[in-house]
């Protein structure tokens, strides 16, 4: 038999996981490089940054990207999820970095996103059924993850919720 915990939310699509993800973190992220560790399927680790400024030198950014696939590798993780939440000009240079740099610490890179004016974007799917060139709406309501809390305060928000809830 296999029971499922009822706390823990199923995660069937890029949307589910974007429902989720603020849950996770415990506040909507912004202008951020998310990296969830997956050990199997399941997310056992997840780190959040702050987007490189424009203008920061590719080797800086090599620099952060290397240090996130370091902390994520020794967690024992075997793959990731790499999601960007900002402009394409900050979230696909260290994206791009980090689909090379990630696999030289034995991950890999089950996707890659980012999420930009409300919609979401493939790094990894070059199919136009389901990821058109104009991206996807985020919409967290039409999401069967209905597992998760009440919404979740901004990063910089002193009553940001924690998920799962205590």
């Amino acid at each position: 038999m296999n029971v499922r915990d009822p706390g823990v939310p199923t995660v069937r699509s890029p949307a589910d996981l974007l429902a989720v993800v603020p849950y996770l973190l415990g506040f909507h992220p912004t202008d951020s490089v998310i990296v969830l560790a997956l050990t199997g399927s399941r997310i056992t680790f997840l780190a959040c940054g702050d987007l490189p400024t424009p203008g920061t030198s590719r080797a800086a950014i090599g620099d952060i990207v290397d240090y996130l696939a370091a902390v994520t590798a020794r967690q024992q993780a075997t793959g990731t999820i790499l999601i960007g939440y900002g402009p394409p000009q900050q979230v696909t240079p260290i994206i791009d970095l980090a689909r090379q740099i990630f696999p030289r610490h034995g991950l890999a890179v089950h996707e890659a996103l980012r999420i930009t004016d409300g919609r979401y974007f493939s790094y990894l799917c070059n199919d136009p059924a389901c990821c058109p060139p104009d991206g996807v709406v985020v919409d967290p309501a039409s999401s069967p993850s209905q597992h998760t809390p009440s919404s979740p305060g901004s990063r910089h928000s002193p009553t940001a919720r924690r998920w799962p809830p205590r």
